[in-house]
């Protein structure tokens, strides 16, 4: 058979490359609209932007988690019943809710004191639709482990497709009042093409929404709201809170902090379908060592990320003008964040594949109730860097309240005290470089020593793991 190793490399090896291009064209498409609009009128776009894509993640997350379940254990390999019917009921929905949210744009516009912006919110509200239909057919190909489709049409696609219509507008000084169409297109152009690869009939059947699978599926996709919506929660309530300049800047930082999270975000798009697998076959035990060997691999990632940040953050942050020069201490502050998900690894996902929706349901509504208080403590007291550091707070809680539904139903504690200490030490020196206690040489020498010894310990145990067959 063949070696473990190689299944991830060729899926990591696609997915990573397809995450690290959708981070750098949001990159690229951020300082786009810094330079089609002013930093008050980016900040705005980006508040309502962010209310959109919550919404729609809010809508897609509850088929898509029923398409993921099921499809990880379906064999079969022809459309399920579950992709046909959520095209239909989903689209129909997300139809309506677009109709909904482009009557209330100029209500945003005003509270948002953009009153001139509302056509744009209104052209931007057509995002929905076209998210919702990638965001189902995409999770579909995840669900059949054909990880490359996926990352092709829902990462780098959409991102190709934003970074060049925003340059055509650039060019030709069209009304920014396009924008909103542009990013809608992103996303429906390869919906379509991956559509009408395979195209299947939609389904008005019903029977599959039956009552285990309407809670799984309402319980699961709030849960992915409250837990993977995280940057655009800041972005909507520093937004509201503090002003859209300040917006502006967060948005930023968060963008360019979502690069910590790609080895991660690259390695569950196997794992999460194969601890299904695991677990439809009750074998939680063979579960545990791929579990470890893949959280190993996202700590050393994320500590050599952050190595990278010190360095080089200082020279590419000033190419977006003042937003550079404000969003470096919070790009220190929010990767402790990164480093923090990075190194529990994929535990909401093995919750989630695991079935357990309810108990997830709880830990995601005590997450965004953190967020939510720390948001409102300290965004009106330190303005971004609060936001920051209620990010920081509510993914420790997060991740440690994960920790405990794991252990409180296998008895088995997901972090040990080697990771725990080198996530630890690299927080400290970061908060100790944000407030410029620590020099960033210093600080990177201690990270790298950090991420040393940690590879001594992990290094053989990990290997051993690859190694084996899949």
């Amino acid at each position: 058979m063949p070696l473990l190793s190689r299944l991830y490399l060729k899926s990591v090896s696609v997915a990573g490359l397809a995450k690290v291009f959708s981070v750098l064209a949001a990159i690229v498409a951020l300082w786009q609209l810094n330079t089609l609009m002013g930093k008050s009128e980016f900040g705005a776009f980006m508040v309502v932007f962010s209310l959109l894509s919550i919404i729609t993640l809010a809508w897609a997350g509850f088929f898509q988690s029923l398409i993921l379940y099921h499809g990880a254990r379906d064999q079969s390999g022809a459309p399920s019943l579950f992709l046909r019917s959520s095209l239909t009921y989903g689209l129909g929905g997300a139809m309506a809710l677009t109709a909904l949210l482009a009557g209330l744009a100029p209500i945003f516009a005003k509270l948002l004191g953009q009153s001139q912006l509302d056509l744009l919110f209104i052209t931007t509200a057509s995002v929905i639709p076209a998210q919702f239909v990638n965001r189902v057919l995409c999770a579909y190909q995840r669900a059949c482990q054909r990880v490359p489709m996926q990352m092709l049409y829902q990462e780098f696609l959409p991102g190709l497709i934003r970074i060049i219509l925003l340059g055509v507008l650039m060019m030709t000084h069209a009304p920014i009042e396009w924008i909103g169409g542009v990013y809608a297109l992103s996303y429906a152009v390869p919906s379509l093409v991956l559509y009408l690869k395979a195209p299947f009939s939609p389904s008005l059947s019903h029977e599959c929404f039956t009552g285990w699978n309407l809670r799984y599926g309402i319980q699961t996709s709030l849960g992915q709201v409250l837990n993977q919506s995280t940057r655009q929660l800041g972005i909507l309530l520093s937004g509201f809170l503090a002003g859209t300049v300040i917006a502006a800047d967060f948005a930023v930082a968060t963008r360019f902090g979502q690069l910590l999270l790609i080895p991660k975000n690259a390695i569950v798009q196997l794992l999460t379908p194969r601890m299904g697998r695991h677990l439809s076959q009750g074998s939680f035990d063979a579960l545990i060592p791929e579990f470890k060997a893949t959280q190993s691999l996202m700590i050393y990632a994320s500590l050599t990320g952050i190595i990278g940040y010190v360095l080089f953050a200082p020279f590419v942050l000033p190419w977006f003008g003042d937003y550079g020069i404000q969003t470096y201490s919070l790009l220190l502050i929010l990767s402790i964040a990164s480093l923090i998900r990075a190194g529990f690894g994929d535990i909401g996902g093995l919750i989630s594949m695991a079935g357990h929706s309810g108990a997830a349901f709880i830990v995601h509504g005590a997450h965004f109730a953190l967020l939510l208080v720390g948001f409102l403590i300290m965004v009106p007291l330190l303005e971004s860097q609060g936001a920051a550091f209620a990010i920081v707070i509510g993914a420790i809680g997060a991740m440690g309240m994960n920790a405990g539904v794991v252990y409180f139903y296998y008895r088995w504690l997901c972090l040990n005290i080697t990771d725990a200490i080198a996530l630890i030490v690299a927080s400290v020196l970061l908060i100790n470089l944000a407030y410029g206690v620590l020099p960033p040489l210093t600080v990177t020498s201690l990270i790298a020593l950090t991420l040393f010894a940690f590879a001594l310990i992990r290094l053989k145990p990990t290997r051993l793991v690859f190694m084996g067959a899949q």
